[in-house]
């Protein structure tokens, strides 16, 4: 059967797993960096960007951190040698592959998404 990263995507689902949020903190006076939570308009997409993220790299939520790691690594070296495609929306497929990432080293490290503020610029993680 042909490798088919398309499909895998479009049929992904959100991880039944809850996100792991971090609690929100008040913002410092001055220029000091501080984080807010994840706006929730933003978890749904996030959620189902990390079961896409899976579905890619034909991963379990119910994997360990590491062997999550080791295929995307897998995926992406796969994709550079010619052996599997990238699905036609690479944006998709790279923010899937971003965001399966930083969920699994949270899972690991016990880190938890926020977004971030660091003297001024606004960045999300």
């Amino acid at each position: 059967m042909p490798d088919d990263p398309d499909a895998r995507l479009d049929e992904a689902e959100p991880p039944e797993e809850p996100l792991i949020e971090a609690a929100p903190m008040s913002r410092p006076s001055g220029n000091a960096p501080y984080h807010d939570a994840i706006a929730p308009e933003l978890l749904d997409d996030l959620h189902l960007a990390i079961g896409k993220g899976l579905a890619l790299v034909e991963a379990s939520e119910s994997s360990k951190p590491a062997a999550i790691v080791d295929a995307i690594a897998s995926y992406v070296d796969e994709v550079k040698a010619g052996a599997r495609r990238l699905p036609a929306d690479v944006t998709d497929a790279s923010l899937a592959l971003g965001c399966l990432l930083g969920h699994t080293l949270c899972r690991e490290l016990g880190w938890a998404g926020l977004t971030c503020d660091a003297r001024g610029s606004r960045a999300s993680s």
